[in-house]
């Protein structure tokens, strides 16, 4: 498996690549543990960028590229699809499988910004970006009205009016724009025969497999500091597969 791959050309950041999570230093000081998702994935993202990018490009990124992002990481670490398990309203289990291609595929074609008709007015509405949604979990709002007008303030150009109308069609339009966000799948009940929408959420599947990683790659550290009293840099200079055929060694000692 190639460790590293190429990651969609953007005007501003041609031959970007992403590498494989889990294989060096810097990987053990990204935080997979906490409830700040939109900072946990841009630390990830600012590791695994070859040649580096500030951690300022990340945060501007819209929302859909950056998950792109992570499937292209999902893809390094050998994930070929993304399940997810649902359940039906009569109470049965459902189940839907997404291809890596596929979803890459259809985040690929997002364009930006998006138009949005409102009678004879056309108003241009920008996907968000991880500082606008760090922007929003910061601020303070009366309801929920008050939070989605305040989301379609910032992202579209000035002059639009927003009543309730209006934010259902520019939230309906992002999310067809930019389907990777809200990754909608509809499926089909076998016993009902009841169709219905659910939400995949691409993100948390690809965190959870690279906390995985990372944590394999602490008991890699672990297991050769407590037998050859290596230091956490020098393991993590040795090339990934000599590190693998160190801990083969030392499984096959206590078998």
């Amino acid at each position: 498996m190639e460790e590293t791959a190429p990651y969609p050309p953007l005007p501003e950041a041609r031959g970007l690549r992403l590498r494989r999570f889990g294989t060096r230093l810097e990987d053990l000081e990204v935080d997979l543990s906490g409830e700040d998702r939109p900072r946990a994935i841009t630390d990830v993202l600012v590791a695994c960028t070859v040649p580096g990018r500030d951690a300022g490009f990340y945060w501007d990124l819209p929302v859909g590229k950056r998950v792109e992002c992570l499937l292209v990481l999902a893809a390094l670490d050998g994930a070929g699809e993304i399940g997810a398990g649902f359940r039906c309203e009569c109470g049965q289990s459902l189940e839907t499988t997404l291809t890596i291609d596929e979803l890459l595929a259809a985040g690929r074609a997002a364009p930006d910004p998006v138009a949005l008709t409102d009678g004879e007015a056309m108003h241009r509405v920008r996907r968000p970006s991880a500082r606008d949604q760090a922007a929003w979990a910061a601020g303070e709002y009366a309801d929920e009205e008050e939070m989605r007008r305040a989301i379609a303030v910032r992202l579209a150009e000035p002059g639009a009016e927003w009543d309730a109308a209006a934010l259902h069609r520019m939230e309906g339009a992002l999310d067809a724009a930019d389907p990777l966000v809200r990754a909608a799948v509809e499926a089909a009940c076998p016993d009902c025969g009841r169709t219905s929408e659910h939400e995949m959420d691409l993100a948390g599947f690809v965190l959870a497999r690279l906390a995985r990683a990372q944590d394999a790659l602490l008991e890699t550290v672990h297991l050769l500091a407590s037998r050859y009293h290596w230091s956490e840099a020098e393991i993590l200079a040795l090339p990934a597969w000599r590190r693998a055929r160190y801990v083969a060694l030392l499984e096959r000692e206590t078998r």
